[in-house]
């Protein structure tokens, strides 16, 4: 697993299983979702993210990466 800058999404999200964006990206999840079709794409939630609910995060990850 790798994680990348935010001004690396284009250069990276071919080569992605998965786009995790931070809290302060989530208002990009829709247009990175129109240019990477094929890679999904997760915002984590301002909650999850403050208060470290990686299990919560973890399990939605799994899921969609199970289903692909």
């Amino acid at each position: 697993m790798e994680s990348y800058n935010s001004n690396k999404v284009d250069e990276m999200a071919d080569q992605a299983d998965l786009i995790l964006l931070t809290p302060t990206l989530g208002f990009a999840k829709e247009e990175i979702e129109k240019r990477f079709p094929k890679t999904p794409v997760i915002a984590i939630s301002k909650k999850d993210y403050g208060i470290l609910n990686a299990d919560k995060i973890v399990t939605h990850i799994l899921g969609l990466l199970n289903k692909s």
